[in-house]
Formats: structure tokens, C-alpha cells, sequence
């Protein structure tokens, strides 16, 4: 049973909070209009971009699901071993809410990310990179808050047109685990998104992203998706706080019958220093 008294939906609400009171502040004092636009300045919801940099990045999201919500604070640090390769960590807290039941909270599972620049043109307004995650399980399986053993190669594009962005990514997700909650399974997730720099500073975006289970069981109790491709919209924001700092915020909504979450909301600090 959890002590802690900071339930899922009260993280949400503070940071929803958080984030309008940043876009109103950051509007009247907005940065240089003039300033160069570059691929770095953009920032989907949950689409692998293809630069790399040294960042420091906190992500928020919360996720309503048939059983409960489910939210995630996960701080992840991003440094360039050389100048085509970048390692990322992440390491998520997360906190379940399930509709009956006591709830919990803890470590989720550790994420280590290896990421190869490929490709850039001379200008640097596009690129292509490649690379895989491989998913730790640090948190708890009996808990719920993680538990899974998994690795997942892709392939991640980014290019520029003035002042409209477009960044594409594909990836395959294959779980190593035995069984219990989280079984073997594979999983081809694929996504677009598209922004559009309205001043330097704001750049709303638009992202779609489809998931399809490809192999695995489903777990007892959920319906069978297997073959069954998920879509999902995601309308958000990006602003730009400081030259190095930007907020980005958004949410995602279920367009298939074929789902797995009701929405998620979503809230991006990234700080590239």
C-alpha cells in the first residue's frame, strides 16, 4: 500500500497550472523574433527527434486508462559521446491510481537510450538518425510501476521548409520477458509531427502516431489488439522560455476503437546546455 499522499491527478493539475502561467509570462518578454530558426528548437510530444545534443529534459505525462490513471515524472539526461553518437538515461517515477484497490508509487524502469547521426545536409535542417533503447526493469513488477525487459531499435528524420517543421520516426519494440504481467511481445510504433514556428518563440504542433502489436499475448483481461493498428492525435505547443530552455505542452487523444488509454496529457521541460 502506498503512503505517499501526492495522488496522479494533483501532479497533473500542477502542472497544467505551471505551464500556462509559464506561456503568459514567457509571451509579453518572448525572445528575439529575428533569431535563426534550427531543427534543436523543436519539440514533439513523444516522437524521437533526430538531433543530437547535450540536454537535461523532464517529462510529465498523465494517462487515463479503462482501470485507472497512470502518471509519469521522468527526468532524462542527454550527452554526445562524440559528435554522431549520444547516449541518453532516463529514469521515470511514476504513480498508479487504479479505480479499485490501493494505489502506488515508486521507481519506473530505467531507460537507456544509444543514438547515431547518420545523416545531415550541409545547412543542418535535415537529418537522420538511428539508434536503440534498451528498458531496464527497476520498478516493481508486483506493484505495477514497471517490471519489463525490453529493447527496441529505430529510425528517426527531421527536416526544415522556412518556417515549418516535420520530424518522422519508426520503431520496434521487442519485450524479453518470460511472463507475468508484462509477456514477450512486439510492438511497430510509428508517428509524424509537424510545427510551425508562428513567432521564434511559439511553435504550435500537430502529431499523429500509430501503434500495432505485433506478437505477444495480451495480458489477462484485455482484449486481443494483436494486428489491430492504435491512432492517435496529438495537438500541443511549444514555447520557447529562455534561448536554451523551452516548455512544450500537449495531449493525446485515442481516433481507433483499437486503444489502449482514454487520453494523456503531456508537459516537456528540456534545457540544452
Amino acid at each position: 500500500m502506498s503512503t505517499h499522499t501526492c495522488s496522479g491527478g494533483w501532479v497533473t493539475s500542477c502542472c497544467v497550472l505551471i505551464a500556462v502561467g509559464a506561456v503568459l509570462i514567457a509571451s509579453p518578454a518572448a525572445g528575439d523574433d529575428t533569431a535563426p530558426l534550427a531543427l534543436d528548437d523543436f519539440f514533439p510530444l513523444v516522437i524521437r527527434r533526430p538531433v543530437l545534443e547535450r540536454e537535461l529534459e523532464v517529462r510529465v505525462s498523465s494517462t487515463k486508462r479503462r482501470d485507472g490513471r497512470e502518471t509519469a515524472i521522468a527526468p532524462a539526461l542527454a550527452m554526445p559521446i562524440v559528435s554522431w553518437w549520444q547516449l541518453t538515461l532516463e529514469m521515470p517515477v511514476v504513480f498508479m491510481e487504479p479505480r479499485s484497490g490501493d494505489g502506488a508509487d515508486g521507481a519506473g524502469d530505467l531507460e537507456l537510450e544509444s543514438k547515431f547521426l547518420v545523416f545531415q545536409s550541409s545547412d543542418s535542417r535535415t537529418q537522420l538518425s538511428t539508434g536503440f533503447s534498451l528498458t531496464l526493469p527497476t520498478g516493481s513488477e508486483r506493484r505495477d510501476l514497471g517490471g519489463q525487459l525490453a529493447i527496441e531499435p529505430f529510425l528517426s528524420a527531421g527536416t526544415m521548409r522556412g518556417r515549418s517543421y516535420l520530424v518522422a520516426e519508426i520503431a520496434y519494440s521487442w519485450s524479453l520477458n518470460n511472463g507475468g504481467p508484462h509477456p514477450k511481445d512486439q510492438t511497430l510504433t510509428a508517428g509524424v509531427a509537424a510545427g510551425y514556428a508562428v513567432r521564434a518563440w511559439l511553435i504550435p504542433l500537430l502529431e499523429l502516431t500509430t501503434v500495432t502489436r505485433v506478437g505477444g499475448s495480451p495480458q489477462p483481461g484485455d482484449r486481443d489488439r494483436r494486428g489491430q493498428p492504435q491512432l492517435y492525435v496529438g495537438p500541443g505547443v511549444n514555447v520557447q522560455l529562455l534561448r536554451e530552455v523551452t516548455l512544450g505542452i500537449g495531449f493525446q487523444l485515442p481516433v481507433t476503437n483499437a486503444r489502449t488509454f482514454d487520453y494523456t496529457l503531456h508537459g516537456t521541460l528540456d534545457w540544452s546546455f
